[in-house]
């Protein structure tokens, strides 16, 4: 009975950690499209203003 529960507890922890790791990559992926699209932002802007001179 008490190792039934224990293994049903350590597998829901497991699922918990596996959701929050594939949640973490997600947050982590979107973060870094928006660093990208910003920095090409940026560069494009930076290139604008050199040809304006």
């Amino acid at each position: 009975m008490w190792k039934a529960t224990w293994s049903i507890v350590i597998v829901k922890m497991e699922r918990f950690k596996k959701r929050k790791a594939e949640n973490h990559v997600r947050e982590y992926s979107t973060r870094n499209m928006n660093c990208l699209i910003m920095s090409e932002v940026n560069a494009e802007q930076i290139s604008l203003k050199s040809r304006q001179k």
